[in-house]
């Protein structure tokens, strides 16, 4: 979704008491939610790195205690569940009924006749009774779904996502390459995004900027060494509260 309703008079009514970076956490889950129709991680290290608020994992976590259910997929807001769950019928019921009129076979006649109407407003020529008759097979429905690109694309908005890219970095060649290959080698797309969540939790490999997705799926053995990685202990006890609010905000941007 990369739209949604938001009452301002609602959410104020109930985040008054909310720190100004409580308040910004909120509202960035609240959009990667959305924007990814999917529950946010269980672990509030991983969130604080995909809302790009790595030093504020104490405010994280208290929003989500008091904001969100943690279910067996990831933290949730309810009311978030509720309207994608409605975007998501309303979509489904849109495609089935897409799909029904196209499963509907015109006759010859009616086919002849939106034929003849098409080519007549094309060309802005009279049509003569000398033409030959027209058939079902341009009639056809249109091509199938491409699973490959869309599996391909979902890979590729995620790492943007996940890296805090903007919307110039594009999907080029070299990009695109490596993610097919990986993804036709096998590693479904869930895993090819915990790779890239695990490569954006590595210090050394964020400091460096080693973190394209060309690199991370360049190879087997790269993919799998970040699917292998987890978040060292050090890593996480680095994660210190807010010294002061203009510190934090300063951090924050």
């Amino acid at each position: 979704m990369h739209y949604y309703k938001f009452n301002i008079g609602d959410y104020a009514s109930h985040t008054q008491h909310l720190e100004p970076i409580e308040d910004i956490a909120y509202r960035r889950m609240l959009d990667w939610i959305y924007l990814h129709e999917s529950p946010l991680p269980d672990s509030p290290e991983q969130i604080a790195r995909l809302i790009r608020m790595r030093t504020h994992c104490e405010d994280i976590a208290n929003v989500l205690r008091e904001f969100f259910t943690l279910t067996d997929y990831g933290w949730m807001q309810e009311k978030a569940s509720i309207e994608i769950d409605a975007y998501k019928d309303k979509s489904n019921k849109a495609k089935a009924s897409a799909a029904a009129r196209w499963a509907k076979t015109p006759s010859i006649v009616d086919a002849n006749a939106l034929r003849t109407e098409c080519e007549g407003n094309a060309n802005q020529e009279p049509l003569t009774t000398n033409h030959k008759p027209l058939t079902n097979k341009d009639m056809s429905p249109p091509a199938p779904v491409n699973q490959k690109e869309i599996n391909l694309n979902a890979v590729f908005e995620f790492w943007k996502e996940t890296m805090g890219k903007n919307a110039r970095t594009t999907l080029n060649k070299d990009r695109a390459s490596k993610i097919k290959a990986r993804l036709k080698e096998g590693y479904s797309v869930d895993e090819i995004k915990q790779a890239i969540t695990n490569c954006s939790m590595d210090d050394w490999h964020m400091s460096q900027g080693v973190n394209d997705v060309e690199y991370i799926c360049r190879n087997q053995q790269n993919l799998d060494k970040f699917l292998d990685k987890k978040p060292s202990g050090q890593q996480l006890a680095t994660l210190q509260p807010t010294q002061s609010l203009d510190d934090a905000l300063q951090r924050t941007f």
